[in-house]
């Protein structure tokens, strides 16, 4: 894979809710349950505010109860109850479930989007600056929506909706029951082995991914978040702009 920096993985499980029997694996890309009746939520290391994103989940086994999901920081931190996450609460999120129901905000808005099950693989595609959001199954958008061109999201006002809200938005999957996702944020396009990989790239020459990332739309890679102003890596620029001054007293 081409990538100077570094992928995405899943949260420890610090900021939000893990079933009892949750078990990572393929360096915390892979999480499955293995207790009847348990519910665990998982979300991106890496939640940029700004930009556009894609990312693909692999559907190892569904479970009763599997998403996909965009949420905000306050979705993700909220661990009053084991469903209070991006898809269902009100503290915001958008999901998309196996069922083919789609939900904002802790409301239905949508269904007749296609259902999924296992070995599906589930893209998102994400605008922040356009609080936009798309969602795909085997590389063919829902709702007829073409990221690439911005038209058909499944939401189309979420940052208006979630007002003074953190604005950092996360990748993020629940499972239910005996259920098990992997996510690819460009570091591994087979899920681990499973299927054969295709290596696409983003815009950028970062990661490998089982379908083309949408154009202009990139890897959830520390390589491709911006850098602030007032650091150059590489010092040229004199003190104001060395990244030591970072971690002067």
């Amino acid at each position: 894979m081409a990538s100077s920096g570094n992928f995405a993985t899943l949260l420890n499980g610090l900021l939000y809710q893990v079933g009892t029997n949750t078990t990572y694996s393929l360096g915390n890309t892979k999480y499955q349950s293995s207790t009847s009746g348990e519910y665990s939520q998982q979300a991106s290391t890496i939640a940029p505010s700004s930009g556009k994103w894609y990312a693909e989940m692999y559907v190892n086994t569904v479970g009763n109860l599997h998403w996909i999901a965009l949420v905000g920081d306050v979705g993700v931190s909220d661990t009053t109850n084991r469903d209070a996450y991006g898809n269902r609460t009100t503290n915001g999120g958008m999901g998309y479930a196996h069922s083919g129901l789609v939900r904002f905000n802790g409301s239905d808005t949508s269904s007749g989007y296609s259902t999924y099950t296992d070995g599906d693989i589930i893209q998102i595609a994400f605008d922040i600056d356009n609080t936009k959001v798309w969602f795909g199954k085997n590389n063919t958008w829902q709702n007829s929506g073409d990221p690439a061109n911005g038209t058909n999201a499944s939401y189309t006002t979420w940052t208006t909706t979630y007002g003074t809200l953190p604005k950092n938005w996360h990748v993020a999957g629940n499972i239910g029951n005996t259920g098990a996702n992997t996510f690819n944020f460009g570091q591994d396009d087979t899920f681990g082995g499973v299927i054969t990989g295709a290596g696409n790239a983003d815009g950028n020459g970062h990661g490998v991914f089982k379908y083309s990332p949408p154009s202009g739309f990139l890897s959830l890679n520390s390589a491709n978040l911006p850098i602030s102003e007032d650091i150059d890596p590489a010092g040229d620029d004199g003190e104001d702009e060395n990244p030591t001054k970072q971690f002067n007293t």
